[in-house]
């Protein structure tokens, strides 16, 4: 169940729509054995047209993490998945036209691809394209339309939308004003951290019993009061800017702030150091504010000096001083740093490894709702590390985060339905989840899709159906479904036979190593089809497989050295290899493992071996072993003579179309006769 195990996915660079939700990019860094992701393998793996390695490719250049910040490098792999439809990556290009990261600012260009992406539910898309509306930036000014997206995401939960929706309806902007509405909305806003939103809530409750000030009232008493050295009043209204993506003024706010010593104020400047927002990307810059500001007991800020020291961000790498400050931040229930040091524990960073502590720590990651936390909590109770086995907990907390929208777990959850794991087992529940995940562009889910739909299970056998999600996982890079793909090209199943198309398939999933596809390609150099005939190239790709204890490419292998084919004629080698098919079972193996004992080559002869294997390859229906079998028992070789069980053998080859067994049928019948 390793597989299901989420990767904590850094949000890219500024995907939310406020200073105040863009700082919280910075506490949705990957920190665990399944996130942190090794550059080249990534980078191998995006080559290959994985997508979702693409996606995480890109993130790592947007980042820094791992290799040198490249927006130009992160806006590639991005397009080229945002224009196969995948909606974060469509999110992803919107933020860097919106901030002109490796482009030229575009704000038209930044509202086309949310748009793209926002019509595919996707949550902060949606968000930055209704402040787009709500500012009338690369659009005409429409509260309607801002209403229309920043409802949509708020309801899916979006860090920023609910603070956008509050204002509207405290402004009465497309809706009716509603004070009840708007602390509804700026109240979901504050337990997400929004300090502008808890603000606003602050002045609303003081003014319950008097007159309701305007918004526009409440930034000029703000203004005021940050002209007179008031730090708060200087950071709210540099909030207010960042709100408006007006980052030279909310710096402006933010230094003067930050320099009377307002923490709140020195973490979000080192933010706009970090991200480059209105300054020039500057992480020792950053550092020195998230310093001052961690040392004042900000977790937020706590979490980020944290997370630099983990990745070597404006600091030199340091495990232990990472596992220092995460500790400090999640002890005051950061949730992040909390799944960061369940992190650290679970992998032994900084601290020695210790199951139970990263399981106790997640688990209160998890309990504030961190889905990708939840998704790793299912995996410990799955695998029993750092809490006894429990299956049905392991589905409780793989539900929480498959209704969350969590792919990964989606995936698991649909595992646990297959297996009835802490559930009865369910097709019909496990293709739902399934197809959940694959629909998020999960190759994993993509290619179990494509096994139900060519079996039938959990939904009607379709070969069609197969054969689509077989190849949207096989052109990420799944080996299986490159497999699969190749083999239902070969065979015409669910689309038309193709063997060309089946060779490059193979081709794909061989490279990666897939036994199954080695030996397939093998046998399509040695037919001759979709390719050159090459017998040498057929060995090659029969003895990777065969390495790898595939049978029928054991058996192949065999064939190969006993005929000479590909290679130098070798009765030994035949030998070996069939030997180690024929122990496997596989029939032909037996047969032709029957036929060396018969002649003699590659092994001192000896009928009655001959007879012992042969009868093993008859009694799975192999014609030839029948035949053979057959005339032993005729003639009494090897065995007892009996003609009566070598009639009977020969008759089963014959009925399978075997020339030989019907012409010595014929034979027996004309001695008889005469």
């Amino acid at each position: 169940m390793k597989n299901f195990i989420k990767k904590h996915k850094m949000v890219l660079a500024i995907a939310a729509t406020a200073i105040v939700s863009v700082i919280a990019t910075l506490a949705a860094g990957p920190l665990s054995a399944q996130e942190e992701t090794n550059f080249e393998k990534v980078s191998k793996l995006a080559n290959q047209g994985n997508i979702e390695a693409q996606y995480n490719l890109a993130q790592m250049y947007s980042l820094g993490q791992g290799v040198k910040q490249n927006y130009n490098q992160a806006k590639y792999w991005l397009e080229k998945i945002a224009e196969q439809g995948y909606a974060k990556a469509q999110s992803g290009i919107g933020t860097m036209y919106y901030y002109g990261q490796g482009v030229k600012q575009d704000y038209q260009e930044a509202v086309k691809w949310c748009k793209k992406a926002a019509e595919q539910d996707e949550a902060p898309a949606q968000s930055m394209l209704g402040v787009m509306y709500y500012e009338g930036q690369g659009v005409k000014q429409d509260y309607e339309q801002a209403k229309y997206w920043l409802e949509k995401a708020a309801e899916s939960g979006d860090a920023s939308a609910p603070y956008f929706f509050g204002l509207m309806c405290y402004e009465g902007q497309a809706v009716e004003q509603n004070y009840d509405k708007a602390k509804y909305w700026f109240e979901k806003a504050a337990k997400q951290d929004n300090d502008l939103a808890r603000y606003i809530l602050e002045t609303m409750y003081y003014e319950n019993q008097g007159a309701k000030r305007s918004f526009d009232q409440i930034k000029s008493q703000l203004e005021k009061s940050a002209e007179l050295e008031d730090s708060k009043a200087q950071y709210y209204l540099a909030l207010i800017y960042g709100t408006k993506f007006d980052h030279k003024h909310a710096k402006y706010w933010l230094d003067k702030s930050a320099q009377q010593g307002n923490a709140d104020a020195q973490y979000y400047l080192g933010a706009l150091y970090f991200y480059g927002l209105g300054v020039k990307q500057d992480y020792k810059q950053a550092i020195t504010w998230f310093e001052k500001s961690a040392g004042q007991g900000n977790a937020k800020a706590q979490y980020a000096f944290a997370r630099a020291y983990y990745y070597g961000q404006g600091v030199n790498r340091d495990y232990n001083e990472a596992v220092k400050w995460f500790e400090k931040s999640a002890q005051q229930g950061n949730v992040n740093a909390q799944s960061a040091l369940g992190s650290m524990y679970y992998e032994g960073k900084g601290v020695k490894q210790d199951y139970r502590e990263a399981f106790n720590w997640y688990k209160k990651a998890a309990e504030q709702g961190n889905a990708s936390v939840q998704n790793m909590l299912g995996y410990m109770y799955v695998s029993g590390q750092g809490a006894e086995q429990n299956y049905q907990e392991a589905f409780n907390w793989y539900k929480k985060a498959a209704n969350q929208g969590d792919a990964n777990a989606q995936m698991a959850l649909g595992s646990v339905y297959y297996y009835g794991k802490g559930v009865s087992r369910d097709y019909q529940e496990t293709f739902n989840w399934y197809k959940k995940a694959a629909e998020q562009g999960n190759a994993q889910a993509e290619n179990t899709l494509g096994y139900m739909y060519f079996h039938g299970q959990g939904v009607k056998q379709d070969y069609q159906e197969a054969f689509n999600w077989y190849k949207k996982a096989a052109e990420q890079g799944n080996a299986n479904a490159q497999y699969e793909t190749a083999v239902m090209y070969r065979d015409g199943v669910g689309t038309a036979q193709d063997y060309h198309e089946a060779v490059q398939w193979f081709a794909k999933a061989a490279e990666q190593g897939n036994a199954a596809a080695q030996y397939g390609l093998g046998r399509m150099y040695y037919t001759g089809r979709g390719t050159e005939q090459n017998y040498q190239e057929a060995f090659n790709w029969y003895k990777k497989a065969a390495e790898q204890g595939y049978v029928l490419a054991q058996c192949g292998l065999g064939m190969l050295y006993f005929e000479g084919q590909g290679v130098k004629q070798d009765y030994r080698e035949a030998f070996k290899w069939t030997s180690k098919a024929a122990e496997q079972g596989d029939a032909p193996a037996q047969a032709n493992f029957g036929n060396m004992y018969d002649v003699g080559r590659g092994v001192t002869q000896d009928y009655q071996k001959a007879f012992y294997w042969y009868k093993k390859s008859a009694e799975q229906g192999n014609a030839i072993a029948q035949y053979n079998i057959g005339t032993m028992y005729y003639s009494g070789q090897g065995v007892k003579r009996d003609e009566k069980e070598g009639i009977k053998w020969l008759e089963k080859s014959a009925q399978q179309g075997n020339a030989d067994a019907k012409n010595a049928l014929e034979e027996i019948k004309r001695n008889k006769k005469s």
